[in-house]
């Protein structure tokens, strides 16, 4: 493209809008919400002082809090009050001593249990929702149904197992822990519950347990499937009477595929990052040559823009009494040529000192800058008669 093609397009179509480069604070955030999205369960994350930074639609669904917008609020007070009153004293008590609480909470109306989970991070904390209805009221059935207690157990898509708090012994497992273990029903029950757990940790989790009834109780542990593989799950503890005795119901949820897929979106995130980072060297770059390039041209055009300046005005003085009414006007026309690109010039040299300034916004009326513009145009076309109808002030910011 030559230089005079491109100055006739710059200067041709001054009504067409800038692209505009979306911020990579704009694209970090939505790049984070969609991660957010991915979770197979509600987050929520929060600043020191407890307040919600962010958070994912499952997360805002299952809270069922009376305010419409979450971002900004106090986590707690976003809660139904019945909930915070239950659970907050206890939940930061357990944060002072530990690092992390959980508590269940039922919402009637919907008839949902949710579980929450609250893990304290450097800068904030990290609240997970899961929808345990389906647990809970597997565990109401077998209170209300000694009958159906064991088909209960038996069918429920999720792995579970029983033991005697006292001896430490297995009383039971369902279908899907028996697959899920690869161990034979048959050859699980009355064993020690460290056939499950490498390490002594069978030990640890009987003495946390609480003591007298309970339910709701989750921790983050492996286990040892039988042929030696360890896996990482959640437990969920409750105790329960089975067979006419106290027993501790455990629920197990493989979280191995759920640690894998938050290890790919951190990857994910970093190759987001250093995505901006490059875009932004290559936007920095960009301008630096729009920058030098406007510099230069608006230089090299002040040089024979002034001779053709300085010969039109010694023309209009010298000779403007013997060019006829013709001739003047072309004359007229050159001056104000002239003056227009050489207005545009300036016009460029203060676009390159843009980028280093501090934009202040303040507010314009567009009826002078539209009423400006028809009267040029009118000049360039007299022998067309347009009517403007605008309002007395069209303010924008």
């Amino acid at each position: 493209m030559t230089f005079k093609t491109w100055l006739s397009r710059l200067t041709g179509d001054k009504r067409r809008p800038r692209a505009r480069l979306p911020s990579s604070q704009s694209i970090r955030e939505e790049a984070f919400q969609a991660a957010l999205e991915l979770a197979t369960e509600g987050v929520i994350l929060l600043d020191k002082d407890g307040r919600v930074l962010a958070l994912n639609s499952r997360a805002q669904a299952m809270m069922h809090s009376g305010l419409a917008i979450l971002q900004g609020a106090d986590f707690w007070e976003a809660l139904p009050e019945a909930i915070t009153d239950r659970h907050r004293g206890a939940a930061e008590k357990a944060l002072r001593s530990d690092n992390r609480s959980a508590f269940l909470s039922h919402h009637a109306f919907e008839d949902q249990w949710v579980e929450y989970v609250l893990r304290p991070k450097a800068d904030g904390m990290v609240v997970h929702l899961r929808d345990v209805s389906a647990t809970h009221r597997a565990l109401r059935r077998l209170h209300e149904s000694e009958s159906g207690q064991q088909t209960l157990f038996d069918a429920h898509p999720v792995a579970m197992w029983l033991f005697d708090p006292g001896s430490r012994r297995l009383l039971g497992c369902n279908q899907a822990s028996a697959a899920l273990y690869g161990q034979p029903l048959e050859d699980v029950a009355g064993q020690a519950i460290e056939i499950f757990f490498p390490d002594g940790e069978g030990a640890a989790l009987i003495d946390s347990l609480p003591a007298g009834d309970f339910h709701g109780a989750m921790r983050l542990c492996t286990q040892k499937k039988a042929d030696g593989e360890r896996i990482l799950v959640e437990l969920a503890c409750a105790s329960i009477y089975w067979q006419l005795r106290p027993a501790v119901l455990v629920s197990v949820v493989d979280v191995g595929a759920r640690h894998t897929a938050d290890e790919q979106l951190r990857r994910r995130n970093d190759e987001l990052e250093l995505g901006i980072e490059q875009s932004n060297l290559q936007t920095k770059s960009s301008l630096k040559e729009l920058e030098t390039f406007l510099y230069a041209m608006s230089h090299d055009l002040k040089a024979p823009l002034h001779v053709v300046s300085g010969f039109a005005r010694t023309l209009a003085e010298r000779y403007s009494t013997v060019l006829d009414h013709q001739g003047q006007h072309f004359l007229e026309r050159i001056q104000a040529s002239t003056r227009q690109l050489a207005k545009l010039i300036d016009d460029l040299r203060t676009l390159t000192y843009l980028p280093r300034m501090n934009l202040v916004s303040e507010t314009v009326d567009l009826v002078p800058v539209c009423q400006r513009l028809v009267d040029e145009l009118g000049k360039r076309e007299p022998e067309r008669q347009v009517l403007l109808e605008m309002p007395a002030e069209l303010l924008v910011t």
